[in-house]
Parts: structure tokens; sequence; C-alpha cells
């Protein structure tokens, strides 16, 4: 099975498209918000994931990424497109940077308070914690490249040609969206206590 999570108006052929709200193309609706909101997939079931920009918009996108470390069976591939930092539109509640999800990753070191946990959300609602090893070390960090936006950007390959575009592309202008390539490894999901 393929989700494509937090669909919106793309849902994707051949995915089980899933959004938070009813439109054309969504296959399942489900508040992406809470904890277990997920529940109705067995575990280790799910080959592909895409979540293209849907992130940013969840108070506590964590609830999301340990339900989708439950479904995704060993070697699934996790696509992952977030804003790169604050781009203060109002409808964005989360900001992300290279190392975003470094604490969910077996490949990449993660210096921690000693207290085993991560605070997940920074509002006075709740104070909702959750361990490492519910969280786990369930991904494996393969990829991160990060798109610039730039201005002009017709006119700099009209006129300075492809070669020069790219180098400014990746080098230059505002920096635009991360894109993040996770592939689930073989540790067994756990809850964490």
């Amino acid at each position: 099975m393929k989700l494509n999570v937090g669909c919106g108006m793309r849902p994707i052929p051949g995915f089980l498209n899933i959004d938070g709200t009813i439109s054309e193309g969504v296959d399942m609706v489900l508040n992406l918000n809470q904890e277990g909101c997920l529940g109705v997939f067995r575990d280790g079931t799910v080959t592909e994931i895409i979540a293209n920009s849907v992130l940013e918009h969840l108070p506590n996108w964590e609830y999301l990424f340990v339900e989708l470390s439950r479904v995704a069976a060993e070697g699934c591939v996790f696509h992952v497109s977030v804003p790169h930092g604050w781009d203060y539109r109002p409808y964005h509640v989360r900001a992300f940077n290279r190392r975003s999800f470094d604490m969910f990753c077996s490949n990449v070191r993660v210096w921690d308070d000693g207290l085993r946990r991560v605070r997940t959300s920074d509002y006075p609602v709740a104070d909702v914690y959750f361990t490492l090893q519910e969280l786990g070390f369930y991904w494996f960090k393969k990829d991160v490249y990060r798109a610039h936006r730039l201005p002009f950007a017709y006119h700099t390959r009209k006129y300075l040609g492809d070669r020069v575009q790219r180098f400014l592309f990746r080098h230059v202008g505002k920096p635009g969206d991360l894109y993040f390539t996770l592939v689930r490894n073989q540790i067994p999901y756990r809850r964490g206590g």
C-alpha cells in the first residue's frame, strides 16, 4: 500500500490519498493532528509514503510521524517536503530545517538532555512529551535537498543558460523547500512508556 498523506488538491493515482478535509480525489478523511490518527492501518503494511507540504500545518506533527513509523514496512521510502525555516504564512505553524528529522534517524547522532525525552509542542495547550523509545530510531536518513526560490528564474535561464541557473538555484536566492528522503530500517515498532 502507498500513502499520500495530506494530499489536499494534489491526489496521486495509485496511492491512498489522505487529507483532513473532503475534496476531489481524497480517498480517506482523517484528523492528522491527533494521536493514533492512522489507527485504521495495520503495522508494517505501507511501502511508500509521500508527505508534500503537510507537516508545517500540524502543531503536533510528531503524532503523525509516530503513526507513519508504525505503519511503514521495512524498506518503506518516505518522501517529505517542507518549507525551509519560517516563511511567515499564517497557516504554517511549524518551522523545519535540515536537522528536523534527525531525532528519528538511526544513522544520525542525536544529542539530548539525558532525560531521554523531547518536547514536541511549544503551545500552552498541553506539555506533550514523547520518549525517544516511542519516537524510535525507525528511519534511515538517505538524502536532504534544499531548493532555492530565485526571482526572475525564467529570465536567468533564457539569457544565462541552464548551467548558470542550476548553480544559482543551488547557491543563491531565498531558501525554498527542503526535500527529505527517509527509508524505514529494520527496527521493529514498539510503543514506549
